[in-house]
């Protein structure tokens, strides 16, 4: 079953992405940000990967500022016969990056034929960038083994002096230096077929086992180098030149071939290489200081006793960066006037801070100075002002807390805080106000003046994202926060919402049944597909702060977003609790938006999952007996067993729970007869159960007839008989190509 379990899952993808907004940026560069270089060997024992990780995309402007919002434009070549895209359109996200996923279809291979590239363009506007995916050939000859063969080419010098120089890969080896150098020699690694011939464009980089916040790091650097990754050339040779950075100390890291890498420094979910890992030690010494700069927290103010509102902020840079672990020595002029921290130390990042409070007797100017130890530059002068006035002893939100706003609309209250003192009122005393996220809302203005009651207060707009936003207010070294949440104005529904989950029928919809709404509102501002953390197994009932309740039962959620049709969905597993009629009510809740309707549940509403194929038609997803997708290269033939995926079968026996799978080891099957039909006739039915791995989608099992026509689009579909009646229930009609 392995090799099935993608399957249902792309099915359950809710369709191909919609494009995106137009952004008011122009995309002027398309980077291959990570995911380039990656190598599978799919269907060989010894390989650790199977499948290709997502590919990314940076899109920036011509200033290099990242674009969101931007279409990108997927198209792939070469590969195997029956490997396709996820999707051939997505969006970038606030960040300016958009992912796609290549699925790879099985292929053998022999002696000569040993692996396949895949190329893979992506465009933003008139800019664009490729990626290489190379997936090895198990040899079915040689025990499925793979025949790809990667070398430390420090090995090789011996017979090939003319590879070096090059750093010897052994566990345990250490390399060390100052952060922001970089280690000579190079790490050189080559990759081979079986025959011998070099295999280009295949990712070589390093994994960190401790993350960059708290620990030492190297990366593959150089002019080659992107984001940490390197690609083999024509010779097959990739050259990683190591940049040492992170915080100063000692570590582990593993380089890694044909992986897609994250410095997240776990060491127990360290990413998948095509079979070359060796463990070596990390030494990183403080770099050498050549800049001292204040980066923010100068000229502010604050009430004497107070503490300042943002934190003093320096940073150390080197030749290579930013320097971590350097030490600063802070202070005080006048002395007494404020208390802070006597030293602190430089973050991954270079930069290092500090907190001011002032004392009770500060008054006027205060000069806080940060002084970079055993370094002759320049100390960075902050100059700060300190407020002889009341002694404030509080802020507190007087209304306005906990409201609702449909978005893009004004809250119905302003939000009011009352600043307090202990010696009077404090009039006239500055308050900010912030959002969080930033964006979110629009504020009537950032700071407001208390007036004689020591009152201050802000007005505020939602944005056009549904989401929930904090607004702060701050005054003094007091704060006071607001909880505000942004909502949809509410899902539009009608009967012909709902539809079935795999053929999309309308009113199809079975208790058990993999179903779907799709209207305006079900889905708003998700740009691509929101999926559960883990599509196997368990579904769950809320997603996205979105829910679909049937008769008041809480359905599974499979994803949501902008579906096959261009429109917003929301696929979900009717709950088999459900008791067939036909005015079943169905309430649609996302945030704070809600609608409910009432529609038919029937006892049964087949459908089959289809897939896009190259001809640019839907076909049943049907999986071959070697494993491969049943496409228009491959087609299925006459006599073999396939397999296809389909929902609305009725209740299982055993019966199998709302969200839940059969027990492990148990195959459920239909309580209704099944029957399954092509080109106008019956099929012989082998088996029906339900997927250990994916709710509510049940996998049938048949024979192709020997005397079935041939063709790209022979009819397919699936009916059921309840028990007790005389007529079938019959899913849509699809097609499998059949040679």
């Amino acid at each position: 079953m392995n090799r099935f379990r993608f399957i249902p899952a792309a099915v359950l993808l809710v369709g191909s992405l919609a494009a995106g907004v137009a952004s008011a940026q122009t995309p002027a560069n398309v980077i291959a940000w990570s995911g380039n270089g990656q190598m599978i060997c799919l269907g060989c024992f010894n390989s650790l990967s199977a499948s290709f990780q997502a590919i990314t995309v940076l899109v920036t402007d011509a200033s290099g500022n990242p674009v969101p919002s931007a279409t990108v434009n997927w198209s792939a070549s070469g590969g195997t016969a029956g490997s396709q895209l996820l999707t051939t359109q997505t969006t970038t996200d606030g960040n300016g990056m958009s992912s796609n996923v290549f699925v790879p279809a099985y292929t053998q291979g022999s002696a000569v034929i040993t692996y396949a590239q895949a190329t893979i363009t992506a465009t933003s506007g008139n800019a664009g960038t490729t990626f290489t995916l190379t997936q090895g050939f198990p040899n079915v000859f040689n025990g499925y083994t793979g025949s790809i063969v990667v070398y430390d080419v420090s090995q090789l010098l011996a017979q090939h002096p003319e590879l070096g120089p090059a750093q010897p890969l052994f566990t345990g080896t250490t390399i060390s230096g100052q952060s922001g150098t970089t280690w000579s020699p190079p790490i050189k690694i080559r990759v081979l077929d079986t025959n011998g011939a070099a295999i280009p464009n295949v990712a070589v980089n390093i994994y960190n086992l401790q993350p960059a916040s708290s620990g030492p790091t190297v990366q593959c650097g150089g002019a080659n180098a992107v984001n940490g990754t390197v690609l083999t050339d024509a010779t097959g040779i990739a050259v990683c030149n190591p940049v040492f950075g992170g915080t100063p100390g000692s570590g582990k890291f593993d380089v890694m071939v044909g992986a897609v890498v994250s410095n997240a420094g776990d060491p127990n979910n360290i990413p998948q290489s095509i079979g070359f890992g060796y463990q070596l030690n990390l030494n990183v010494t403080p770099g050498a200081p050549s800049s001292f700069t204040l980066v923010s927290g100068n000229n502010q103010s604050a009430q004497a006793g107070q503490s300042l509102a943002s934190p003093l902020v320096v940073n150390v840079a080197g030749s290579g960066g930013a320097l971590a672990g350097q030490t600063v020595n802070w202070s005080v002029t006048p002395s007494g006037a404020a208390i802070l921290n006597s030293s602190s130390t430089t973050d991954s990042n270079g930069n290092a801070s500090n907190t001011v409070v002032f004392t009770s007797s500060a008054s006027g100017t205060v000069q806080i100075k940060a002084t970079l130890a055993g370094s002759s530059l320049t100390p960075v002068t902050f100059t700060t002002t300190a407020i002889p006035n009341l002694t404030i002893t509080g802020l507190s939100v007087v209304s306005g807390n906990n409201q609702l706003a449909i978005v893009g609309t004004a809250f119905p209250a302003p939000l009011v805080v009352k600043l307090t003192a202990s010696n009077g009122t404090p009039t006239g005393y500055t308050v900010n106000f912030s959002v969080s996220p930033s964006g979110s809302a629009t504020l009537s203005s950032s700071t407001a003046t208390t007036d004689s009651s020591g009152n201050a207060q802000v007005t505020v707009t939602a944005g056009t994202t549904a989401e929930a936003i904090t607004v702060t207010a701050t005054a003094a070294g007091q704060t006071a926060t607001f909880n505000l949440t942004i909502s949809p104005p509410g899902p539009t529904l009608t009967a012909t919402s709902f539809v079935n989950g795999a053929d999309l029928q309308r009113g199809a919809l079975a208790p058990c049944g993999i179903g779907a709404v799709i209207a305006s509102g079900v889905a708003p501002s998700v740009q691509n597909v929101i999926l559960p953390s883990s599509v196997i197994g368990p579904l769950p009932t809320t997603l996205n702060n979105t829910q679909v309740l049937v008769n008041g039962t809480a359905a599974p959620i499979a994803g949501l977003g902008i579906g096959l049709t261009g429109q917003q969905q929301i696929t979900f597993q009717v709950p088999c609790e459900t008791t067939p009629g036909s005015s079943v009510p169905f309430t649609v809740n996302v945030g704070a938006g809600t609608a409910s309707i009432s529609i038919p549940v029937q006892t049964a509403a087949p459908g089959v999952f289809t897939t896009l194929l190259s001809d640019n038609s839907l076909h049943a997803v049907a999986i071959r007996p070697d494993g491969s997708f049943a496409t228009i290269q491959n087609p299925a033939r006459r006599g073999e067993t396939v397999v296809a995926f389909v929902t609305g079968l009725g209740p299982s026996s055993p019966a199998v729970p709302t969200g839940a799978l059969p027990p492990p080891g148990i195959n459920a099957i239909p309580q209704y007869q099944v029957v399954a039909g092509m080109a106008g006739g019956g099929v012989p039915l082998i088996s029906t159960i339900l997927s250990p791995d994916r709710v509510g989608v049940w996998m049938l099992t048949f024979q192709i007839p020997a005397s079935v026509s041939t063709g790209n689009s022979v009819p397919f579909s699936v009916s059921v008989i309840p028990t007790g009646a005389s007529s079938p229930i019959s899913s849509g009609t699809t097609s499998i190509p059949v040679q």
